[in-house]
């Protein structure tokens, strides 16, 4: 399990902010639904990263970061990198029944 401050460090933010203990919930209870009470290596990390970005993306659902001379700046919904962190999506382990 992840905590807010392992979070608010990776992501520089302040620990304290009510949104960021729901962020870390959220991603808790994702992960431990993904792989049960024992994560494998690097869902740790990938857990942190995904709580991170999910505070980030708290006040732009549309995932609009900012806009500049070039348009609009998003931030992504998928990441291959946490998806192969966490081993979800196309980095599953396969299953049988």
């Amino acid at each position: 399990m992840i905590t807010t401050a392992e979070v608010a460090r990776w992501a520089r933010i302040d620990a304290a902010d009510p949104d960021l203990a729901a962020c870390v919930d959220t991603v808790n209870a994702l992960v431990t639904d993904w792989h049960g009470e024992q994560w494998p290596p690097g869902a740790h990390q990938g857990a942190v990263m995904l709580a991170a970005r999910y505070h980030r993306r708290r006040n732009s659902p549309g995932g609009v970061e900012t806009f500049g001379d070039s348009g609009a700046a998003y931030i992504p919904r998928y990441d291959a990198d946490l998806d192969r962190l966490l081993r979800i999506n196309a980095w599953a382990t396969p299953q049988v029944g």
